[in-house]
């Protein structure tokens, strides 16, 4: 069994920077964004908000959502308190059922990439050695494999697994040393290789197109702690070579399907640097004569509107897209290979347990069906009245929050709250719904010649004002909306002005009445 060791040059050694949280203060900022490129901005401002439109989409950890447990802890991003705990029972309760729902290498490696992310030991998941597990089911895949090629192991199986055992040095049981043992998978792994340098994700599948960028990227990761093996040193070289020949003029890597440059793609890239001990910024094979460079083509995906990362510089916010943004700025922030966790230390986790500001809402009247204002970014807003809810939603990425509500009659008091991804609940704002609706045009009794008084009826507590010959007069009309409005003795015919205004300040239609 070979001794995982990371590679690192000298060189870069002198350039790391401090692996700290990319959204603290000791964190070395630059401008990793050529001026011909997309608007500046800061990585280390990206990669916070690349973290936390991962932690909105995962805010209850299942065992499907490995990735972004592995994405939040490695970033060391702040979270619900027992968030991780959550996640680890999750997992706990899949080894009592033997892992029965896992059916793929690569959810087994995401998640014991996720439980060591956390401090925890892959050899003890609740009594069980999820390390054995994984391999047994590769085991268990390539002798079906053996006998059908359509259940054949791929490349891409070999990268996960290696990438898995590699995490914190995990031993392969000796009953799989054959065919799963480290030497086995590098050796296999290298005569994957195509000509070219490149490789797939795999080559013996029957949709196999040859090979891609991200299957090489995804390689050169998994072998880069073997690179002082010389066959697995060439390989990785070629494997550069290839990436580089596929290199657009931003530094990234198009895409047909994005119809553009793929985060995706320069993602694998960033991290496979790191892997390499290589800073993205000093890789001259990845840096242009015009300035552009790995970690600035994939800021060029980041949406400053919404605050996380897209499928590429012309599409919109994709979870995948962001989630493999945020682990390779968190790899170049820490100036470390992403995949070594050997190192963790769950006590120096951050934990949100501060709770958000209370909600900002715009006016709201009797005519509003739209409840608008402003929160903590990805934060969940609820409306109520009284104790029934009218509407909830997700703040998007600026804050900015639109809940769809009936309209509510003048008065009512509306109770917002914002509870953030962590479960933390602001103070509660109240807004008054306010009276928008004018009051309905006054029912007046008939007025006669020589009549001292206009009566009728109106809106209960409104000021009912009738105008003659340019002078008004007026009164309240009483709790059941009667009126008498005082006024000189008029003559046959006279037109008088009668108007309701009710006490928000609405007014109604004139109505004019003749005398009879």
């Amino acid at each position: 069994m070979f001794k995982n060791k990371w590679v690192a040059s000298s060189v870069v050694a002198a350039l790391t920077l401090s692996a700290v949280p990319a959204w603290s203060a000791q964190a070395q900022e630059v401008t990793p964004i050529a001026s011909n490129t997309a608007s500046a901005v800061s990585y280390t401002a990206a990669l916070n908000d690349a973290s936390a439109f991962t932690y909105a989409m995962a805010k209850t950890p299942t065992t499907d959502l490995g990735s972004s447990v592995l994405t939040l802890a490695k970033a060391n991003f702040p979270v619900a308190k027992n968030y991780y705990d959550t996640y680890y029972q999750a997992v706990e309760a899949e080894a009592k059922n033997d892992f029965a729902s896992f059916s793929a290498v690569s959810k087994y490696a995401t998640t014991v990439l996720a439980v060591t992310a956390i401090g925890k030991d892959a050899t003890n998941v609740g009594g069980v050695n999820l390390i054995e597990k994984m391999v047994a089911y590769a085991q268990q895949q390539k002798a079906k494999g053996d006998v059908d090629t359509a259940f054949e192991l791929l490349e891409m199986d070999y990268y996960w697994l290696l990438t898995a055992l590699d995490a914190n040095d995990y031993a392969v049981p000796k009953a799989n040393e054959a065919d799963f043992s480290r030497e086995a998978i590098v050796d296999f792994l290298v005569t994957k290789a195509y000509s070219d340098g490149g490789f797939s994700w795999g080559s013996s599948s029957e949709w196999a197109t040859g090979a891609d960028v991200d299957s090489t990227a995804m390689a050169i990761t998994a072998l880069a702690p073997y690179k002082t093996q010389p066959a697995v040193d060439k390989v990785i070289t070629k494997g550069l070579a290839f990436m580089q020949s596929q290199l657009s003029d931003q530094a990234g890597f198009y895409s047909e399907w994005a119809k553009g440059d793929s985060p995706e793609s320069v993602s694998q890239l960033i991290i496979a640097q790191l892997a390499l001990g290589i800073n993205p910024q000093q890789h001259e094979q990845f840096v242009l004569a015009n300035g552009a460079w790995t970690v600035s083509n994939l800021l060029t995906s980041y949406d400053k509107a919404q605050h996380a990362f897209k499928n590429s510089a012309q599409g919109t916010v994709n979870q995948i897209s962001n989630v493999q943004a945020a682990q390779a700025l968190t790899a170049y922030a820490q100036q470390t290979p992403y995949y070594d966790l050997s190192a963790v230390d769950a006590t120096k986790f951050n934990y949100d347990t501060t709770a958000p500001v209370a909600a900002k809402i715009s006016a709201v009247s009797d005519k509003s069906t739209m409840l608008k204002g402003t929160a903590e970014k990805y934060a969940t807003v609820t409306v109520k009245s009284s104790k029934k809810v009218l509407a909830t939603t997700l703040a998007d990425g600026t804050g900015r929050y639109d809940l769809a509500i009936a309209k509510q009659k003048a008065g009512t008091k509306l109770v917002v709250t914002v509870t953030d991804a962590a479960g933390n609940t602001s103070k509660v704002k109240t807004v008054t719904v306010a009276d928008k609706t004018a009051p309905a045009v006054a029912k007046v009794n008939t007025v006669k010649a020589g009549t001292k008084y206009v009566t009728g009826k109106a809106e209960k507590g409104a000021t009912v004002i009738v105008q003659v010959n340019g002078k008004k007069y007026r009164t309240k009309a009483s709790s059941t909306g009667k009126f008498s409005v005082k006024i000189p003795k008029q003559q046959t015919k006279k037109a008088l002005l009668v108007m309701v205004k009710d006490t928000a300040g609405n007014k109604s239609k004139t109505l004019k009445v003749r005398v009879k």
